[in-house]
């Protein structure tokens, strides 16, 4: 069985070994995992893959679940971190924290939702016009779609430029 180092999240440096089964799937460094941690489980960024030491091969707790099966963490960043840790003379968890946003490594992250803004009629010329005179910025974004090829985008809080 190979051993994965798991940088655990939380307020805590805990960086620790675990075991990865066969049922876990395809791990990989830069990926999310569940983990037990003494009475509860918690959720860690994969740092590094190896063989544990004979002494340790069986007694390694198994990774629980595969949380993300793509890396958080490119393999090139990875690289990037490992470099930077190793030039600046730091532990490589540290470097993986400045990589990825807090948000992302508290326990209970949540999946994101991403609101999108769609066009579900393009709306008739005297409407535009009509629209430009009571509501000038509504009246801009339904312009920006309708003459746009895509006809949905991202929300943001912002107008699109004319």
């Amino acid at each position: 069985m190979q051993a994965a180092r798991i940088l655990v999240d939380g307020q805590s440096d805990l960086v620790l070994d675990y075991g990865i089964p066969p049922e876990a799937g395809d791990v990989k460094p830069g990926c999310r995992v569940q983990v037990p941690l003494r009475n509860r489980t918690a959720t860690g960024t994969v740092l590094t893959l190896s063989e544990p030491a004979p002494a340790w091969k069986d007694r390694l707790k198994p990774i629980l679940k595969l949380i993300d099966p793509e890396p958080l963490i490119s393999p090139v960043m990875m690289n990037l971190a490992s470099w930077a840790a190793d030039y600046y003379s730091v532990a490589l968890d540290q470097m993986i924290r400045c990589l990825l946003p807090e948000t992302v490594r508290q326990e209970n992250t949540a999946e994101k939702m991403r609101k999108m803004v769609y066009l579900e009629k393009t709306p008739a010329q005297e409407e535009l016009d009509a629209l430009y005179r009571k509501a000038p910025r509504q009246a801009q974004m339904l312009d920006y779609f309708s003459s746009a090829k895509q006809q949905s985008a991202p929300w943001r809080h912002s107008a699109p430029e004319p």
